[in-house]
């Protein structure tokens, strides 16, 4: 190769050539093989391309190179000749004309993209180079013929994340959601809980609800509401749907005993807001009941907050697509929902009323989005099981809709903002004898309303008593009526600042509530009555259902029905000083009575009640049996590392035998590449819940020794699931914070050591050179990340305190048990892995008769792949072909080089559940690890589908293979033994593609683990609890973190800013955690 494609050096001879390469060619970045120069273009190939007639293309116009390598360079770069023009050889032309496309993918699609249609033309192409040509046409926004082709690798096996997550996009850019929808079912399965592709799955039910939104406002705009609201009500029940089909919550579980409630509110309307949310939060901390408060942007963080609780509160929420998954989790958990809301918005045969009642100050647009909200509304009460209403009137309503039927009135009341006003005067600031009528109002519906009724009686009113004022504060339209009075009237814009209005508000003499009454005014609560009571003032209002329910007519207050009632109310008052005194004495009186905090503190207890009694039910089923909760870095479907496939397979043993009636199980476990940390997801696994969380992503994230917001987290899984025994695998990314938790709580827990974790920096006892770290060295000396030698040391004093303090320390393989006593752990004791019940492929033989190699851990140092690559470079074996599994990533393209004479393919990885089928298609596994393996389940994995091992001598891995019977237990400190042992394969190719003989002694299972464990479990929770001290660094409230970001540390010390803030004070009374 070398002297054909660098002709200056020929005449050369081969030593010279190499000399040549070695001590000039190297620094300058010249290939050494075909192989490279070809990967430098990039080609995928290992041989330059017979499919290529170099000499054809040469005899071109205009083509001046007249050598191979450099005629090759030439037609990658000019993006002037078609596809169809390209000279090809008598055989692989269709496999450079892909190779040539993968070379162009990235720098030019749109050639790429014609080289993939031509192939095609000529033959079919496979579901991988479809998915490039998917990718070409994406790269330059042609979505429609991209997505197609997406689909169509799919269809044909690329079930890949990363392939569906690309057809999804596709899908959205289209407008498509349907076909997106579509992808979702077909890959999911597949998806193994990737974050990437539930990203997908939400931007995909965002997508189809602006869809609907996008269709529905074409609807409402051509007046067919009715078809609008069909079609708005479709697409919530799709996406509830889609949320359990493709997201599916964990179980029921139980609550904690403290009957906390959680309420996710909407704030957009302040007035709202703080009747219906803020005085809740009071009004809870009166009953003795603990309340957190989440806005519609904090639904993650509700969500979060959602298991343990007795009930949930949802406040004026329309049915959007976060909020429908809120519902649903909240359901599926177990957990009594509330739907609370102070307006008929949710019917559409009253609301909105008709526009010619707002006046001119609305739109058509402004209305018709009020008709939008409708269909919204109705289905997120629908999806309820009781309601909360201000008023009997709406409670009526609500009661038709929610799932039990049940629906309690919790009316507008007093709270610490106004209780103030209500125990003394409050002086007025005018001192002129003027007698202020006040209107305020912060809707546009009520126009109409006000003129009709009070129009005429005021300007009637004004015409007799030239001391009476008009103040409006809000929206008012009064017509060319008023122009002879207008300065004697005040007109000011509504104000969100409750202060500010009720400012207003106590400079009036008489206040009024004008509502013309029909189905949505009769359900308006009393806060404008109430609200003049504060400041005593005294109120003439519409003699709707609600007043007429609440108020004595002439004793509290004036009712009118006609403008006729109107103006003799008001006429009473202007001219009685002392009827309004007494008038605004009686409303106080009442309001004191019926409305203070205490009383509604009785109601909200009592509405509760039910939801109460449910969480007692769910407290006294889930504590007949004993309780195990397990926690592991992570847990399937995200089914990474040997302890994660350990733990899977415990479970499954425990739940299916006996010791399943004994005791009930629970997962605590990381979310993958999750970068919203501390969100808290409930999961499901074969009926026991899976609760999933995420550290911060960070460096340090598997080294960090504490997390103390991690640690609440699994505080908070602690109290509502209340496990007997904790048993802890491997605690990375949770951190030993879940054992001062433990320890606070008072509950056991066994650690499981599946790595280095506990004993030393490095998980894998080497350190970022490869080179070896001692678990039992007196002194860290090579600290990671900038570290000190006194912060890892103390990182160490820490753990083995906490790592002593187990009720069990277990071994995976007496190998690594033996590591441990080694490193001051003594009481460990060993109880080794099991291998899974795999399933039995029959192995397939080897097509061309070269034996088949595989490593599967990746290009990882500890795992022994500079030893595997340096010995097949240094070797040359003509009967090998080598396989390595790329752990980056799940499937995706096949990549090839060579080293020496060996073709070398890197895939890859494969779900752990489907091994066997890898293992399959291979003759000899390759587990060359240069640190001691804890255990080595691949090897053993290996061994049961009938490959040969090649294994270390280092820790467990090579535990089960006997040395030249079905395998090979090597020194790997340098390659020679490695390398001897390939010459061994490849010099006997006929032996090595069969299987190696079946040992006579059968390997340990899973079920063998299992039982130990259960003996283990049983004693431990047959003990009583031990009486220890803290270690030293627990005294605290938490162990300092001097890893945590400052956000952590804020969130630590309570100092989190939440729209709620102002109300998480003593005068306000609740408990604001998030």
């Amino acid at each position: 190769y070398f002297a054909d494609a660098n002709p200056a050096q020929a005449g050369k001879d081969r030593v010279e050539l190499y000399k040549y390469w070695l001590f000039t060619g190297l620094k300058a970045k010249v290939p050494g093989n075909a192989a490279e120069h070809l990967r430098l273009h990039g080609l995928g190939l290992l041989e330059y391309p017979a499919g290529f007639d170099w000499r054809a293309y040469g005899n071109r116009p205009g083509v001046t190179p007249r050598h191979r390598w450099d005629l090759l360079y030439h037609l990658i770069v000019n993006d002037a000749i078609p596809a169809h023009e390209i000279p090809l050889g008598p055989s692989g032309g269709p496999d450079f004309l892909l190779a040539l496309a993968g070379a162009l993918k990235a720098r030019n699609p749109e050639r790429a993209a014609s080289l993939y249609a031509f192939v095609d033309r000529k033959s079919p192409l496979g579901p991988a180079d479809r998915e490039r040509w998917a990718d070409c046409l994406a790269a330059r926004e042609n979505w429609q013929e991209a997505l197609p082709l997406y689909r169509q690798a799919i269809d044909a096996g690329s079930i890949h994340v990363q392939t569906a997550v690309k057809a999804i996009e596709a899908a959205l850019k289209l407008r498509e959601p349907e076909q997106a929808v579509e992808v979702l079912l077909q890959t999911r399965t597949a998806s193994g809980g990737d974050i990437r592709w539930r990203e997908a799955l939400r931007q995909t039910i965002e997508a189809a609800f602006r869809e609907a939104w996008m269709a529905a406002e074409e609807l409402y705009a051509r007046e067919r509401r009715q078809e609008a609201d069909d079609v708005m009500t479709k697409v919530v029940a799709d996406i509830a749907g889609w949320w359990n089909t493709f997201d599916p919550p964990g179980p029921p579980l139980p609550a904690t005993p403290d009957q906390r409630i959680v309420m996710l509110a909407n704030v957009d309307l302040r007035q709202c807001t703080h009747y219906r949310v803020t005085q809740k939060i009071e009004i809870a901390k009166v009953a003795g009941l603990t309340l957190e408060v989440y806005t519609q942007a904090e639904v993650d963080d509700f969500i979060t907050a959602m298991p343990g609780a007795s009930a949930a509160i949802f406040y004026r929420l329309p049915a959007l697509p976060s909020n429908i998954r809120a519902i649903s989790i909240c359901r599926a958990l177990g957990i009594p929902s509330y739907y609370d809301i102070d307006d008929l918005i949710f019917d559409a045969t009253h609301y909105p009323e008709p526009i010619e009642t707002y006046g001119a100050s609305v739109s058509k647009n402004f209305y018709h989005s009020l008709q939008m909200g409708v269909p919204l509304f109705r289905a997120a009460l629908a999806m309820c099981d009781y309601g909360i209403a201000s008023t009997t009137l709406l409670a009526g309503y609500m009661e038709k809709l929610v799932r039990t039927g049940r629906c309690f009135v919790l009316p507008n009341g007093i709270d610490s903002h106004d209780a103030d006003h209500f125990r003394q005067a409050i002086p007025r600031v005018r001192r002129n004898e003027d007698v202020v009528l006040f209107y305020g109002s912060g809707t546009k519906a009520h126009n109409a309303d006000f003129l009709d009724l009070v129009g005429g009686p005021l300007l009637n009113l004004m015409e007799r008593h030239a001391n009476v004022r008009l103040m409006v504060v809000g929206y008012l339209s009064l017509d060319g009526r008023f122009d002879a009075v207008r300065e004697r009237i005040t007109q000011l814009e509504w104000t969100r600042d409750v202060q500010s209005y009720w400012s207003l508000l106590a400079e009036a003499d008489i206040n009024m509530a004008v509502l013309v009454p029909g189905p949505t005014t009769n359900g308006k609560s009393e806060i404008k009555w109430l609200e003049a009571a504060a400041f005593n003032v005294p109120s003439v209002v519409s003699a709707t259902h609600r007043y007429e329910e609440v108020l004595e007519d002439g004793v509290d207050a004036f009712l009118a029905r006609t403008p006729e009632e109107w103006e003799a109310a008001l006429e009473s008052l202007i001219r009685s000083p002392e009827r309004r005194r007494a008038m605004a004495e009686a409303a106080r009186a009442k309001a004191v009575s019926v409305y203070s905090l205490e009383r509604n503190g009785e109601r909200f207890k009592e509405l509760l009640a039910p939801a109460f009694n449910r969480s007692d039910t769910r407290l006294q089923v889930s504590r007949r049996k004993k309780r195990i909760l397990f926690f592991n870095i992570f847990f399937p479907p995200q089914t990474i590392g040997g302890s994660t496939r350990v733990i899977r397979d415990n479970i499954d043993s425990f739940i299916g035998s006996n010791f399943a009636t004994e005791c009930d199980f629970a997962v605590m476990t990381s979310d993958n590449d999750n970068r919203k940390p501390y969100q808290l997801k409930v999961e499901n696994y074969k009926g026991i819940p899976v609760f999933r969380a995420n550290s911060p992503i960070e460096d340090i994230q598997e080294w960090r020794p504490f997390n103390e917001r991690y640690g609440r987290l699994f505080a908070r899984v602690l109290e509502f699931w209340r496990p007997d025994l904790v048993h802890i695998h491997s605690p990375q990314r949770g951190s030993a914070s879940l054992m001062t938790t433990c320890i606070r709580a008072g509950v056991p827990y066994i650690n499981t050591i599946h790595d280095g974790w506990w004993v030393s920096d490095y998980n894998f006892l080497t350190d970022v050179t490869g080179a070896p770290v001692e678990p039992e060295e007196a002194l860290p000396s090579r600290p990671p990340f900038g570290k000190s030698i006194g912060r890892s040391l103390e990182r160490r004093r820490r753990l083995r305190l906490l790592l002593e303090r187990s009720a069990a320390i277990l071994g995976v393989s007496d190998a690594f048990t033996q590591i441990m006593h080694r490193s001051g752990y003594p009481a460990t004791r060993s109880v080794p892995n099991g291998v899974p019940a795999m399933e039995r492929v029959r192995k397939t033989r080897s097509a061309n008769g070269k034996v088949r190699l595989v490593q599967v851990s990746g290009e990882t140092h500890h795992k022994g792949f500079h030893l595997v690559q340096a010995a097949f470079k240094q070797g040359r074996f003509a009967n090998l072909e080598l396989t390595i599994v790329d752990h980056q990533r799940f499937g995706g393209p096949v990549l090839e080089t060579r080293w020496g004479e060996t073709r070398v393919r890197f895939v890859g990885k494969t779900k752990q559940e489907d091994m066997h089928t890898l293992y399959a298609q291979q003759d000899v596994l390759l587990v060359p690890s240069v640190w001691p393996e804890s255990f080595g389940l691949v090897s053993r994995e290996a061994t049961a589908a009938g490959l040969w091992v090649i294994a270390s001598d280092r820790g467990a891995i090579g535990e089960g293979i006997e040395h030249g019977v079905n395998g090979w237990v090597l020194d790997v400190a340098s390659i020679e033994p490695l390398l001897s042992t390939l010459e061994e394969i490849d010099a006997s190719p006929e032996r090595y593609l069969d299987s190696p003989p079946a040992l006579a002694v059968k390997p340990r299972t899973a079920a063998d683990q299992a039982r130990d464990l259960i003996a283990i479990y049983r004693d431990i929770l047959r003990r009583p609890p031990e009486q220890q001290p803290w270690p030293y660094f627990m005294t605290g409230d938490f162990v300092e973190d001097e890893d945590a970001s400052q956000e952590d540390r804020d969130w630590l010390k309570g100092k989190r800013k939440t729209f709620f803030a102002d109300f998480g004070s003593d005068r306000a009374g609740s408990k604001q955690e998030v």
